[in-house]
């Protein structure tokens, strides 16, 4: 015999918009902002793209506490907290983003060699990962031929882990 069995699906009413300039104040222009619960990025409950303004929208989300990671190409990853409400708009005022610095280095083994890279399906298998001490923002690279790798877009001063 079937049984009857109810859903309660949350609603996707609420809104998050925004503005994101460069580190001079200019809108920049195809960015990415998405939303999340954790700090490793987790489920993605919505995301969009700068306008030529620099404004951004998104739809369809449901009441929450979230990350809203902001990125563009050249540029270090922001992060702001955002809570959104039923049936509301949340307004990020303006989220800055600034040029990105990098890190290169070379990865040797317990014998001061360096690092052989291995080959995988999708390229590199040997990848390098750096986090903050939050964890909200990181950054990766793969390695290269001799060990040698390169992170781009970090924040400047801010200090990442391995």
């Amino acid at each position: 015999k079937a049984a009857n069995v109810d859903f309660i699906l949350p609603l996707a009413d609420g809104s998050v918009r925004g503005k994101v300039v460069d580190g001079k104040g200019n809108p920049l222009s195809g960015a990415w902002v998405y939303l999340s619960e954790g700090v490793f990025g987790g489920q993605q409950y919505g995301w969009g793209n700068t306008q030529a303004d620099g404004t951004f929208l998104i739809d369809g989300v449901v009441a929450g506490s979230y990350l809203a990671r902001v990125y563009a190409y050249g540029y270090a990853m922001e992060v702001v907290y955002v809570d959104v409400e039923r049936q509301k708009t949340t307004t990020i005022t303006e989220v800055r983003l600034n040029e990105g610095g990098s890190a290169s280095g070379v990865v040797v083994d317990k014998d001061g060699k360096p690092y052989a890279a291995q080959s995988g399906i999708f390229g590199s298998a040997s990848y390098l990962c750096a986090f903050t001490e939050d964890f909200t923002r990181w950054a990766g690279a793969g390695l290269e031929e001799g060990g040698t790798f390169k992170m781009e877009n970090l924040a400047v001063g801010v200090p990442y882990h391995p």
